[in-house]
């Protein structure tokens, strides 16, 4: 009986990578790093986190008191961005399901999609970094944001590059005794 070969879609994969490519490097700009520190203010002031956004040319820090009355200063910089999550989501995404068969429109919807949802979710680790500092004080933020974080961040990229890859499944070729 003859092998099942299937061709993998290299043109699919490439367009894959630079969806997300294109959305990583979107992140290295500073223009990226002030909508960030806007966002991030935004959703701390609605939290009820008293924080001040300040503007310096190229860096936007948040500052925030903590516990203990001092000032935690918080500059948002390409380190804050998302931006490796980003690009290890869509290396993954476009050596997996951008060489499966499959339409194109679907990848790069899901490219487009799981890339957003680094992006809000690297703002809500920031969130999250920002309140523990203010409620705990620095020594919080450092295991937030220096131990938790990666955890965290692995989870959404499990997660998204799961649910696609479980979609992808409708279009998997029929594979027969």
């Amino acid at each position: 009986m003859p092998r099942l070969w299937i061709q993998p879609r290299i043109g699919h994969a490439l367009v894959v990578a630079g969806i997300a490519g294109a959305f990583a490097l979107s992140l290295a700009f500073p223009i990226a790093w002030v909508l960030t520190a806007q966002a991030t203010h935004l959703i701390l002031t609605l939290g009820g986190i008293p924080s001040v956004l300040v503007f310096a040319p190229n860096d936007p820090t948040i500052l925030v008191p903590t516990g203990d009355g001092e000032v935690a200063v918080f500059s948002i910089l390409i380190e804050c961005s998302g931006l490796i999550t980003v690009a290890i989501f869509g290396l993954l995404l476009a050596a997996t399901m951008g060489l499966l068969q499959g339409p194109l429109w679907f990848k790069a919807i899901w490219a487009v999609l799981g890339t957003g949802v680094g992006i809000f979710w690297n703002i809500n680790r920031l969130v999250l970094s920002v309140s523990a500092t203010y409620y705990a004080g620095v020594g919080a933020f450092e295991f937030i944001h220096f131990l938790f974080a990666p955890m965290v961040d692995f989870l959404w990229i499990v997660v998204v590059w799961s649910l696609g890859m479980s979609l992808m499944g409708r279009w998997a070729p029929e594979v027969g005794s």
